[in-house]
């Protein structure tokens, strides 16, 4: 009967989604059932149903590098864009949903040739960023929700298609919620109040579920209050009301939330759990996964129901994908490899990198070569008889003659940098079929070859129109010619300054080709050889030994010399450069390797980043900068007029000077005489990935040894990088100079940073370039914020740009503004603070009152949210602000070009609610939009609108979002600290209301809040804690109302621990008691509590549910002087360990 299942329900496109999910449900065994709970299903042939796996990756492209143990295969190269946090730089809805486009077809492509095994993608991160120092910053869209929003739902919008059934690929947004912190990630607790919650970080979720419809949605690995994400079960079904389709785990959750959670004792228990809170995927081990259903079920602990619930979902994912429709149907299945890596595709990526490139500093130099080609020009100007103004100013835009007066004097540009010719990839990043780096775009665009038939196409163009005046002026007498010399005199300026703006609206690659030329290429690494100094011979080296490939030790004559590239904290990696290939540690037991040391990959690349070696400081504490305390080698007897760099500052935690000025007389250390002088030079230690020792075998070989120690090492300096780069940069008349992160080795997922400086090396590096050259380009490139005080501040650093990683044309985008081929106009997703002075923990998630971002953030920042320069000047007038229909605000404004430039502009909306009863951000985007090509003189009308909710507050009295009356600043500017024009209007609204003392308040409904955290309590609340033992916590309670006299106060408080209550009303003491840690009978009903459950099924009676129960009980505390109908501030406080759910008054 099973023959053709084309017959059956399920193919039948003629019924409805539900009829059809219906008939599936009926038609699973059992066992089929449990079979398909896990990340995906087993093909069912019976009816049709072909193997699938919700998962897969496309943050910036399709990843099908299929170099993971559960999908190995050959590499299939996709089109790769920059990284997520540089898309939404780029502030260009239209863009990034065209590369959502190219993202879903390739994946669609690749998966109907059998290439890529999922349809549905997790992606995108809408992780709110509100701390810099996260590990996954790459990964997100910025630190505001509307932001974010905004751009990941442009980018689903063009991962899913715009059909209005079928998808072209599923989008999953990451990660459900609170989600920032990588160090202990897989069992740390998020602490998040209420108006954090539904302010900042539910908001980016809810938007594009209901205003883009993303298909799915993954869980976090981390505990909200103390409960796994994967269980929350109110705030799951709250994100299914909003629309969405279904919600999967991250992978391995299940096992975490019984092994690193520790909420559950069995998986069993999990997935019940799981699934009776809206769970529809769980990723992790099917097999397990199908045994804990299993048992869940058999256990009563489940019902066929639960289970339907999720098959159902899921099962809709490929019913949306055309699974069950083949034959024409479904528009994307005909999508072939035809349209992987396209031209168009390709063109994209360069589009929006080169819109990514945010510059926050410019005085002038750039673009490049306008400036100066506009000054060449007026200087052979200056040098013509009158006869040839206008011939010459006819021919101004790139003439031969200029060509040729200058082509022997060309200005010389160096590259110089560590960024300056790699490209990294990400752990979210796909093979591209090629890459552009920074030295290629540079070599791209001043290529003669490349340029020879635009500069003659617009030769021959040129030179028909003067050939045309020409013939029209031959019969003009002198007299006529005098007087029209004179009237080409008199708008000389004015023609000038037109052909000026076309030049320079478009800076002409040719033009940049006429004038500079790639003097020199530097990357500033040095190149060492390493000294084992304890315990062998004295002339004993790391070397290449006869395999050519295992590091171990040689003789002088045969050291090996590296290229080591610094990345700071101690972390380096070592190049060799015999076989041109990383020093890498092959240490996984799994498939039998031992911990040898190979010169043997390509790339520091993969989960665990094992090309990564520590070089620490043997002696004394630890410094985090291997450069100060290189032993000056023989290699520099060879060169001792070679002037040598100052030292590296031994301390990154040390205070840098806010301009290289300040410290310019400052005495420095010199190294290499200091070593040279030294009876024992210092030694470091070499350590592995994992900041393992090393050994030495009976053979020689290096190998990794977690007995032992850090191997004793001495470094001697073959080539210095920073002393090259120094003379480079002194013989160059610009300097185009390439610092940042490796996506790999500085942060990534399961490692935040701890700061935000640069690596002492390039800091260095910047600060030897910058001595000797004046025009210093910077150009940074990272996906994550540093510390820029020092470039910002010095005359010689002329200009900065900030680039994303990720971008397969990363090098000709970057060119592409800095010739002024593109418009640069991107703005900063994410503030970039000068210091983290006063930064609470990372894992504080409270921006509220802990003052995090731009909303809350009271200090100066560097660059503040939405920052970013163009080459042309803007001005906005005219703003309007009208209420439409009691349901929106229509705001108008004119922005008009007032510079010399063609040139983009980000318009950005901000709102700020004045006077506000709670503390409201100082402002909140509401609203931007990208202006394209705006010509010098042009005006464009922009226009927003602004429903009301999205002005709406969280009001925890209440218990939902309130439009809170008066008045409302409406600021239009260029980023949310140049505000260009502002204008107030007066909204109607909610009051809000006040707390009824006799009812039971929740204790997280609190105003203000201390030293306090958030954690899962008894009877459904969450209780409030103290966050360490030796704080006080104060909780702030306002608009407390009582109808009549209490007597009391009655908390549902935690006794575990002796600790004394005070009661505050509007500042006065008004009741205080001593809670009693629990008696020795009542403690061992709490061991009992934590040691019960380890045979019981029913998930409603686990140990830690009844541990929560046991510790409660009701306190009352007598208060005097109680206020009776008004309103005040209750305040609640105490000292030591202590949680409590809720409080209530209490009359006579």
């Amino acid at each position: 009967m099973y023959k053709d299942y084309k017959n059956t329900p399920l193919w039948n496109s003629g019924l409805s989604e539900e009829e059809r999910l219906q008939y599936l449900l009926r038609e699973l065994t059992l066992d089929e059932k449990f079979a398909c709970l896990g990340t995906g299903n087993p093909a069912i042939e019976r009816l049709g149903i072909p193997a699938f796996g919700v998962g897969g990756e496309g943050a910036h492209g399709v990843q099908a590098r299929h170099d993971q143990s559960y999908d190995k295969g050959e590499p299939v190269a996709t089109t790769i864009f920059p990284n997520p946090i540089g898309m939404s730089a780029s502030w260009d809805r239209e863009l990034i949903k065209e590369a959502g486009t190219v993202v879903g077809t390739e994946a669609r492509a690749l998966y109907e040739e059998g290439l890529h095994g999922s349809l549905s993608l997790w992606a995108p991160t809408v992780d709110m960023e509100r701390d810099p120092r996260w590990g996954r910053t790459e990964e997100g869209y910025g630190e505001d929700p509307y932001l974010t929003a905004e751009m990941a739902g442009a980018y689903v919008e063009g991962m899913q298609g715009d059909h209005p059934h079928y998808l072209r690929c599923g989008a999953t947004l990451k990660h459900y919620y609170a989600n920032n912190v990588e160090q202990g990630r897989t069992y740390i607790s998020s602490s998040v109040d209420l108006r954090n919650k539904y302010e900042y970080y539910l908001e980016p979720f809810r938007k594009v579920i209901t205003e883009h419809h993303v298909e799915g949605m993954m869980t976090a690995y981390n505990e909200i209050n103390g409960i796994p994400c994967m269980l929350l079960d109110n705030d799951i079904k709250l994100a299914k009301s909003w629309g969405l389709g279904h919600v999967v785990s991250d992978g391995g959750d299940v096992n975490q939330t019984v092994h690193f959670h520790k909420y559950f004792k069995r998986h069993s228990e999990t997935v019940a759990a799981g699934l009776k809170a809206g769970m529809d995927c769980f990723t992790d081990d099917m097999e397990m996964v199908e045994a804990a259903a299993r048992e869940a079920y058999e256990h009563h602990m489940i019902q066929m129901e639960d289970i339907d619930k999720a098959l159902y979902r899921y099962f809709r994912v490929m019913l949306r994908l055309g699974f069950f429709d083949r034959g024409g149907r479904n528009p994307y299945e005909q999508i072939t490899m035809e349209e992987v890596g396209t031209a168009q595709s390709q063109k994209v990526v360069r589009d929006i990198t080169a819109e990514s490139v945010v510059m926050v500093k410019n005085d002038g130099i750039l673009p490049l070569g306008a400036q100066k080609a506009a000054e060449d020009h007026c200087n052979l100007l200056s040098q013509d008889s009158g006869d040839n103004v206008y011939s010459s100013l006819q021919s101004y835009d790139v003439s031969q003659r200029l060509h040729t007066e200058r082509e022997n004097v060309k200005s010389k540009l160096a590259v110089i940098g560590p960024l300056s010719d790699v490209w990294y990839k990400d752990w979210y990043s796909g093979v591209p079929p090629y890459f552009v780096t920074p030295l290629d775009g540079v070599k791209n665009a001043l290529q003669p070859e490349s340029l020879n038939s635009r500069i003659s196409g617009k030769q021959s163009v040129t030179e028909g129109k003067r050939n045309s005046q020409t013939s029209e002026l031959q019969g003009v007498t002198d007299e006529s010619r005098n007087s029209r010399l004179q009237e080409l005199q008199g708008v000389t300026d004015e023609i000038l300054n037109s052909r000026l703006q076309e030049l320079q609206g478009v800076a002409d690659e040719s033009l940049n080709s006429r004038i500079y030329e790639l003097h020199s290429a530097v990357s500033g690494n040095a190149t060492v050889r390493i000294k084992v100094s304890i315990g062998v011979e004295e002339n004993a080296y790391l070397g290449l030994q006869s395999d050519g490939k295992s590091i171990g030790l040689v003789s002088k004559e045969a050291a090996e010399s590296f290229i080591l590239t610094d990345w700071g904290d101690g972390k380096v990696t070592l190049r060799a450069t015999s076989n041109g290939l990383l020093l890498t540690t092959q240490d996984d037991e799994s498939i039998g390797e031992k911990g040898d040391i190979l010169a043997a990959k390509e790339e520091a690349f993969g989960w665990f980043v094992k090309e990564i070696f520590y070089i620490e400081k043997k002696q004394d504490s630890y410094a985090n900068t291997f450069a100060a305390s290189i032993q000056k080698s023989d290699a520099f007897a060879e060169n001792e007029n070679v002037e040598q760099p100052d030292a590296f500052a031994e301390n990154e935690n040390a205070k840098q000077p806010d301009t290289f000025a300040e410290n310019e007389n400052a005495k420095q250390p010199d190294v290499f005489a200091e070593y040279e002088n030294a009876k024992q030079p210092v030694a470091f230690t070499l350590k592995t990935w994992d900041q393992q020792g090393i050994s030495i075998d009976e053979k020689g070989a290096l190998r990794k040894d977690r007995n032992a120690i850090g191997l004793p090492v001495k470094i001697e300096v073959v080539e210095d990088g920073i002393a090259q780069a120094a003379i480079a940069a002194k013989e160059a008349d610009t300097v185009l100079l390439f610092l940042g992160a490796n996506p790999m080795i500085t942060c990534k997922e399961e490692i935040d940073r701890t700061h935000i400086m640069l690596p002492d090396t390039q800091r260095k590096l910047l600060e030897e370039v910058c001595k000797v050259n004046s025009n210093v380009i910077l150009v940074l490139i990272s996906s994550v914020p540093y510390d820029l005080r020092m470039a910002q501040n010095c005359e010689n650093v002329r200009a900065i740009l900030l680039c994303a990683e990720g971008s397969m044309e990363l090098g000709n985008a970057v060119m592409d503004v800095i010739t002024g081929k593109k418009s640069v106009a991107g703005r900063l997703p994410m503030t970039w603070y000068g210091s983290l002075d006063g930064f609470p923990d990372i894992n504080d998630y409270d921006i509220i009152q802990k003052g995090r971002t731009y909303q809350y953030y009271e200090g100066e920042a560097l660059y503040p949210f939405g920052y970013g320069l163009t080459y042309s000047e803007m001005e906005y007038s005219g703003l309007t602000v009208q209420l439409k229909d009691y349901t929106k605000l229509l705001v108008q404004a004119e922005v008009s070009n007032i510079g010399k430039y063609r040139s983009d502009e980000v318009v950005q909306l901000y709102i700020r609610k004045k006077d506000s009863t709670v503390k409201r951000p100082f402002c909140q985007l509401k609203g931007f939009e990208r202006l394209k090509d705006l010509k010098p003189g042009e005006k464009r009308n922009v226009s927003f609108a602004v429903p009301l909710e999205e002005l709406k507050y969280y009001d925890v009295i209440a218990k939902e979002k309130l439009l809170e009356p008066g008045e409302y600043e409406i600021l239009l500017g260029r980023s949310s600290k140049d505000i260009r024009q502002s204008q107030s209007i007066v909204l109607n609204g909610t009051k809000r209301p006040c707390r009824d003392g006799f009812a039971t308040n929740e204790s997280e409904c609190f105003d203000r809040a201390l030293h306090y955290v958030l954690c899962s309590g008894h009877l459904g609340y969450t209780s409030v804690c103290t966050k360490n033992e030796s704080d006080t916590i104060i909780l702030d309670y306002e608009k407390v109302y009582l109808s009549h006299k209490a007597k009391g106060i009655v908390l549902d408080f935690w006794k575990e621990h002796t600790c004394d209550v005070e009661i505050f009303i509007d500042g006065k003491k008004v009741g205080k008691t001593h809670i009693s840690a629990p008696e020795k009978e009542e403690e061992k009903q709490l061991e009992a509590g934590e040691a019960n459950g380890d045979g019981a099924f029913d998930f409603h009676q686990n140990w830690i549910t009844q541990r929560r129960e046991i510790g409660f009980c009701e306190i009352e505390i007598p208060l005097c002087d109680v206020p009776v109908d008004k309103e005040f501030t209750l305040t609640v406080s105490w000292k030591g360990r202590g949680k409590t759910c809720t409080w209530r008054f209490v009359n006579d």
